[in-house]
């Protein structure tokens, strides 16, 4: 495991050599397919963390080939719509985060073909109720973090319409207290900021 790490493409290449390697935290660098490259052949590796670093969306074709790996966060990145297709096609991630990131409705709609995907964190991200919408075609996802996102009360139906979901994070949004309710009262457990509610 290493952590906190500024990195440039041939740091990448040395770190990839490392055999046992199983999680890595990469922020502030500016990473491109030279650099994830070096870890098309990991076999170890399984949580990969980027935060606040540049990548360009063919960079993340190289980690399809990493089979293991299962947790990815794009915290702070550069991340857009334009790489959402990209991330979608690695089917093997089971806990995305794309939290502070530039990813928008029409972004989330490659993100439904994840069929392991169970966790998906947007914090912070310009989604709205359109965006959540079209997660109702997730037939995995259990977890969803939309805290100090643009959503309102008309995101209600479209997360009860998401088979699996059973926890949601509503804190710093302009969703009522009925609506919490609701969601409740329908067995989704809901994290807010709102008085008289469970964080």
């Amino acid at each position: 495991r290493l952590s906190g790490l500024t990195l440039s493409n041939h740091g990448l290449q040395n770190l990839a050599a490392i055999p046992n390697l199983d999680h890595l935290n990469i922020k502030e660098s500016r990473i491109d397919a030279n650099g994830l490259r070096h870890f098309s052949n990991s076999k170890k590796l399984f949580c990969l963390n980027f935060e606040n670093i540049e990548i360009r969306p063919e960079s993340l074709d190289y980690l399809t080939s990493v089979k293991s790996l299962r947790y990815l966060e794009l915290q702070g990145t550069s991340i857009n719509d334009t790489h959402t297709s990209q991330v979608a096609n690695l089917k093997q991630i089971i806990f995305l985060s794309l939290h502070d990131s530039q990813v928008t409705d029409e972004g989330l709609i490659p993100l439904t073909k994840m069929q392991q995907l169970h966790t998906l964190f947007l914090a912070n991200t310009p989604v709205t109720d359109k965006g959540i919408n079209h997660l109702t075609r997730s037939s995995s996802l259990m977890l969803l973090d939309l805290s100090n996102t643009a959503v309102t009360d008309e995101v209600k139906e479209s997360l009860l319409s998401i088979p699996k979901l059973q926890r949601v994070n509503l804190t710093g949004t302009n969703v009522s207290e009925k609506t919490i309710q609701s969601l409740q009262d329908a067995g989704i457990e809901v994290m807010t900021n709102k008085p008289g509610f469970l964080h």
